[in-house]
């Protein structure tokens, strides 16, 4: 990425140095935001640029894109016969600790 994000200026890594990984990690930190939109124009084209120049960013991306659209087909708990969201709210207490 070149520019600015959020008014600083970013540095233009090489790819396998340790500025480059610190800058894949800003990139994922704003593709919730590039995928719907809310980037300002100067870094939404800094994102497009590291996303070219990077194959492991862009495999996040199309895994996140996935992701969201995997999820949207989900149905609304509310849809859910109680068992079934029942089981599913115990899981997710066990995985998380939250039990």
């Amino acid at each position: 990425m070149s520019g600015t994000e959020q008014g600083r200026d970013v540095p233009q890594p090489r790819p396998g140095d340790a500025a480059h990984r610190v800058i894949c990690q800003q990139v994922v930190e704003l593709l919730g935001d590039y995928l719907e939109g809310g980037l300002d124009e100067p870094v939404r084209t800094d994102v497009d640029a590291h996303l070219e120049s990077c194959p492991e960013c862009r495999m996040f991306l199309e895994q996140l894109e996935l992701t969201v659209t995997l999820v949207g087909e989900l149905p609304a708990p509310e849809e859910l016969d109680p068992g079934t969201l029942e089981l599913l709210v115990m899981t997710f207490r066990d995985v998380s600790g939250r039990g």
